[in-house]
């Protein structure tokens, strides 16, 4: 798994360079057949993947959360 990670984590910082350095619709325009067939063949479930992902990350990180404790945030003061 620790490979698996190692490449997952290289090719998420080189698709993020990509996207840094070269707008869509210059990709579209100069990226080769093969690039754009890849590309179109192989998004629709990377992206399905990488979305479960990313939601899973998100309710994990909501559940582990410190909740605000409301008492704290309330002004204490005598009565007037």
């Amino acid at each position: 798994m620790e490979d698996t990670e190692h490449a997952f984590g290289t090719a998420i910082f080189i698709l993020d360079h990509t996207v840094q350095r070269v707008a869509a619709d210059e990709a579209v325009k100069k990226f080769s057949d093969v690039t754009q067939e890849n590309f179109w063949r192989m998004w629709p479930q990377i992206k399905m993947w990488a979305d479960a992902v990313y939601l899973q990350i998100q309710e994990d990180r909501a559940f582990h959360a410190t909740p605000v404790d409301e008492d704290e945030h309330l002004e204490t003061g005598g009565s007037g």
